[in-house]
């Protein structure tokens, strides 16, 4: 998702975001014909964060950290 003549390249994250999108409908009309309610597959994840939440700090603290570099690293300092 990064371009190195413009930078950050938004039309990627467009075309992520539509994915996600996507496959969370798909996820959403397979889970309510099996009788769960719509928004099934979001409070999946919300419980997993939960239950997994000292691995999900470590990991979202590790990925913010590397982000933060790498921009700082592209942007010459």
């Amino acid at each position: 998702m990064w371009d190195d003549y413009m930078g950050f390249d938004w039309y990627a994250f467009r075309q992520y975001m539509f994915f996600i999108g996507v496959v969370f409908f798909f996820a959403s009309a397979i889970g309510m014909t099996e009788g769960y309610p719509w928004h099934y597959p979001i409070t999946f994840v919300g419980n997993y964060i939960a239950e997994h939440s000292t691995a999900f700090l470590i990991l979202s603290i590790v990925v913010l950290i590397a982000g933060f570099r790498f921009i700082m690293y592209k942007e010459g300092y």
